[in-house]
């Protein structure tokens, strides 16, 4: 599970910081090869848990509700996997 940090725009999950504002992935001082909208799929995912989030709530919380085809939700959900299994050295993140 998440926990916030003492700063109150970033969370820690496990070894890697969410910078909320900046849109952006850390472990430690590295940051990681995330774009705006997987940092966007994370933290919807982060602030739903533990409840299942629906491929339209992702949408509208990740897009504001344009057109998004099923492989491009499935492009962006799969290429944050890729980063955080490489950050984990695969651990957990399945």
């Amino acid at each position: 599970m998440a926990e916030a940090t003492a700063e109150p725009n970033a969370l820690s999950l496990g070894p890697i910081h969410v910078d909320r504002l900046g849109k952006r992935l850390m472990r430690g001082d590295v940051r990681l090869d995330a774009d705006a909208q997987q940092v966007d799929v994370l933290l919807a995912l982060i602030q739903a848990y533990p409840a299942i989030v629906s491929k339209d709530t992702l949408i509208q919380e990740v897009w504001g509700g344009r057109f998004v085809t099923d492989a491009a939700l499935h492009k962006t959900i799969s290429e944050l996997r890729k980063v955080l299994r490489e950050a984990c050295d695969g651990q957990g993140v399945d």
